[in-house]
């Protein structure tokens, strides 16, 4: 299965957890500060699909938008402080409460 249709599976599944996991294996730079490097963008899914960057691909690619992402890997980088997180059926927006 290619990433994109991972992605969209787990985003329709409801598995935010899982797909944040998904996102951070393929394209760890993501969650680094700071804007990619061109190379990082040419090298990712997020070149391979021809689109300049992370708002652009998730916008077309997965139907999502800039609020939602940040939403996310806000709620994210909680749960990867707090593992036993993964274990509860939360929701990013209970996280981010």
């Amino acid at each position: 299965m290619s990433l994109k249709k991972e992605l969209k599976q787990l985003k329709n599944d409801g598995k935010w957890i899982e797909l944040m996991d998904a996102i951070h294996d393929a394209m760890p730079f993501l969650f680094s500060p700071g804007r990619p490097t061109h190379e990082q963008i040419e090298n990712s899914e997020i070149g391979r699909t021809h689109h300049e960057n992370w708002s652009e691909y998730i916008r077309w690619e997965l139907d999502w938008n800039d609020s939602g992402w940040r939403a996310w890997i806000r709620a994210y980088k909680v749960v990867l402080a707090y593992p036993y997180l993964r274990k509860l059926d939360v929701t990013a927006s209970i996280i981010n409460i």
